[in-house]
C-alpha cells in the first residue's frame, strides 16, 4: 500500500504529503498538525479498503477530495452487502471516520 509520502520537492510545489483518499480531513485543510486522531481517521481508511476490497473515495480527483474536506463533507464508506462483518467492527470502522477528531476512538 502506497501512501505517497515520497517524492521530490520543487519551488512552488505543495507541502502536504501522502494520499489524500487516507488522510483526515483536519490535515487536508491545514487546521491541525498530525496527531494520533489522524493516524485513527487514516486506519479507518486503511481497514476499510482491508475489509471491502474498496479504495475510499474511488473516483473522487484530488480537488474534489480537497474541496470536500474543506466543506467538512462526511463521507459514508458504504460496507457491502456480501461482507460479512460483526456489528461492533463496522461501527469502530465509521468511528474512525468521524470529522471532529475529538469524537473518533
Amino acid at each position: 500500500l502506497d501512501f505517497g509520502l515520497s517524492r521530490f520537492r520543487t519551488k512552488g510545489s505543495e507541502p502536504l504529503g501522502g494520499s489524500l483518499r487516507w488522510m483526515a480531513p483536519e490535515l487536508i485543510c491545514g487546521r491541525r498538525q498530525p496527531s494520533v486522531q489522524a493516524d485513527t481517521f487514516s486506519f479507518g481508511r486503511v481497514a476499510y479498503m482491508a475489509i471491502t476490497s474498496r479504495k475510499p473515495l474511488h473516483g473522487m480527483t484530488r480537488e474534489a477530495m480537497i474541496q470536500s474536506a474543506r466543506r467538512g463533507v462526511q463521507h459514508n464508506l458504504p460496507f457491502q452487502d456480501g461482507v460479512i462483518l460483526h456489528a461492533e467492527c463496522q461501527r469502530l470502522c465509521h468511528r474512525t471516520l468521524k470529522l471532529a477528531p475529538e469524537q473518533r476512538p
